[in-house]
């Protein structure tokens, strides 16, 4: 694993640690290898001072590139090469919540189950809460301004800066109107190259075309929207932590399988 993706990866940091360290992805995603393999991951992601410090950045950045990757639709001018297109911030955080809120997930496939009566949306619900995904997989946003947000910053500049991804959009005098991630063929090479060299990271592929499914083509301001149908995600107070709901999901699904979640009908 030593000289995997020297040239694909760069940063600041050795990229042998930068490997190892996107790879140790999420400690609770990782427990499901043995302990010794384990630990080995972990003490290759943690060793030297810097690797701490930018370790979350590199778990950011592998899940955006599934995110970006599957969101991307083609160019309508190509302007750098790019063969995809990811439009905007907020569609960007939009998809990012449903990948980091797996509970808030299962309630939009609820909701497409009880519109379209598809059996597979009420399992792939189920199969969340079999897997112990809002509590494992959880990673917390803030709601801002418009919507659950994230400054993806650091992360995104990981990506740029392994020509990965470009920023593109529109920008009037002094402000950014709409910003576009410009997705190069590169981006999904590397998507196919991580899940065939570490299965275990195919999870972020298989979340990032859920997602992909429950969006529907829809952009950012509308993705927000429906999103903040949900009364919890609603009145959480600008600049608090969006709250679980996973106990009201849980009940709400168990009352459509008409049994308990892993269990059989009485």
């Amino acid at each position: 694993m030593d000289k995997r993706y020297i040239n694909t990866i760069k940063s600041a940091v050795d990229a042998t640690v930068v490997l190892r360290t996107t790879y140790a992805i999420e400690p609770r995603l990782t427990k499901q290898r043995s302990a010794a393999s384990y630990a080995v991951i972990v003490d290759a992601a943690l060793s030297g001072d810097r690797t701490i410090s930018n370790r979350p950045y590199y778990i950011d950045a592998t899940r955006l590139l599934f995110v970006l990757t599957s969101g991307s639709e083609l160019p309508r001018i190509n302007t750098q090469g790019e063969i995809g297109v990811f439009a905007g911030e907020t569609k960007l955080n939009a998809w990012d919540f449903w990948m980091r809120y797996p509970d808030y997930l299962a309630d939009e496939l609820i909701e497409q189950y009880d519109k379209t009566g598809d059996d597979d949306m009420l399992a792939r619900a189920e199969q969340i809460f079999i897997d112990s995904e809002p509590d494992q997989r959880r990673l917390a946003m803030i709601r801002y301004r418009y919507g659950a947000y994230e400054k993806h910053d650091d992360a995104l500049a990981i990506l740029v800066s392994a020509e990965l991804i470009g920023i593109g959009g529109r920008k009037d005098v002094d402000r950014v109107i709409e910003t576009d991630f410009l997705i190069y063929q590169k981006a999904f090479d590397l998507c196919v190259q991580i899940v065939r060299d570490e299965p275990i990271l195919t999870w972020y592929r298989d979340r990032a075309n859920l997602v992909k499914t429950i969006a529907d083509g829809r952009g950012g301001s509308a993705l927000k929207k429906r999103q903040y149908e949900r009364v919890d995600y609603a009145k959480t107070l600008l600049g608090g932590e969006i709250p679980s709901i996973d106990a009201d999901v849980k009940q709400r699904l168990e009352r459509r399988l008409k049994r308990p979640v892993g269990g059989t009908a009485a």
